[in-house]
């Protein structure tokens, strides 16, 4: 339920996401709702969020040493992520994102 949702994201730091292949998940999105970066592999879809908003770390699929090295790096820089908040509100709005679809078909 939305409590529960809303206390589990409260008390995380972080939201790490090790797919090996996935679109881009739900999870993340209300992650970032929730003011918490992400990890995720860098993978198709998953990636495309942490590029463009640069709210979180992308790590190589399979490759436990260099997650642990973003884990690391984003305890080290967590202020940093709280910058792109405002580029994770315009990622998420559905009025930009259906623009930005018109205009992707037109081209």
């Amino acid at each position: 339920n939305n409590q529960e949702l809303r206390q589990f994201y409260q008390l995380i730091d972080f939201l790490i996401m090790p797919s090996r292949s996935e679109c881009f998940g739900q999870v993340q999105a209300e992650a970032a709702l929730y003011k918490k970066p992400v990890i995720v592999s860098d993978i198709p879809g998953a990636r495309d969020f942490v590029k463009k908003t640069k709210f979180g770390l992308l790590f190589e699929k399979e490759n436990s040493l260099d997650l642990a090295s973003k884990i690391e790096l984003a305890i080290k820089n967590e202020a940093k992520f709280n910058s792109n908040l405002s580029k994770v509100k315009q990622y998420l709005d559905f009025e930009n994102s259906v623009e930005q679809t018109k205009k992707f078909i037109k081209n």
